[in-house]
């Protein structure tokens, strides 16, 4: 047996790993998922800015170069409208990847447990 301050010191390590090691899973499936969640919406919401989608909506329905004529108007629209749906599709596939990016996050650990417990044979 190790005696004095070399055997405190090993149990104290051995402590903080297994106590680390036990609280792990709960850190990733509370505090990591909330991080990651705040990063992700993070992510989304500074492509939505950079996009410019709020200004897009805000403008919607204003003439485009200040041409109040029918045709001006008509052409805004038009162009708004695609730009709009073209924003929209990057902003739902970006949106898309974060979720899936999330679903792995919570899948990962216990695709871990379960190849140490049934491995593959490759």
């Amino acid at each position: 047996m190790l005696q004095g301050k070399t055997g405190r010191v090993f149990e104290v390590i051995g402590r903080d790993l297994i106590g680390e090691i036990l609280y792990f899973p709960i850190w990733w499936y509370s505090k990591g998922v909330l991080q990651f969640t705040q990063i992700a919406w993070g992510k989304v919401m500074w492509l939505w800015g950079s996009l410019g989608l709020r200004i897009l909506i805000k403008s919607y329905f204003k003439p485009m170069f200040g041409d109040r004529s029918f045709w001006g108007r008509s052409i805004s629209i038009v162009m708004r409208t695609i730009e709009l749906v073209f924003n929209l599709a990057i902003i739902s596939v970006w949106a898309g990847l974060m979720i899936s990016i999330l679903l792995i996050w919570l899948a990962l650990p216990a695709i871990a447990v379960w190849q140490l417990i049934i491995p593959t044979n490759i």
